[in-house]
């Protein structure tokens, strides 16, 4: 995962907790945090990337998608980023994978 990640441009750095081995408890306490329930891979993934600012998303806020070489590096980190939301980054703990918080908020 962490090969994929090194190589985004503008998305770098969207995970630092899964290159320190921290992930699965972030993704359990960020579940919690926000009543999440279902695939935690996938949930933290999106949240992440909506979070995420970097110098495409702040020049997109409040107008199109600018048409620059910023467009051509965000395509370029999505198309690392896509296999990780469609591969099974939690084979290892099939329990985040149907996750159901302790309450729902």
């Amino acid at each position: 995962m962490s090969e994929r990640l090194s190589e985004c441009i503008l998305f770098r750095g969207l995970f630092a907790a899964a290159e320190d081995g921290a992930l699965p408890g972030q993704l359990v306490a960020f579940a919690e945090d926000c009543g999440l329930g279902g695939d935690l891979w996938r949930g933290f993934l999106a949240a992440a990337l909506l979070r995420h600012e970097n110098p495409w998303s702040l020049a997109c806020e409040g107008r199109a998608e600018p048409e620059s070489t910023l467009s051509v590096l965000a395509e370029r980190d999505m198309a690392r980023i896509l296999p990780l939301y469609r591969g099974d980054a939690l084979r290892a703990l099939p329990e985040l994978r149907d996750y159901r918080p302790a309450a729902a908020k």
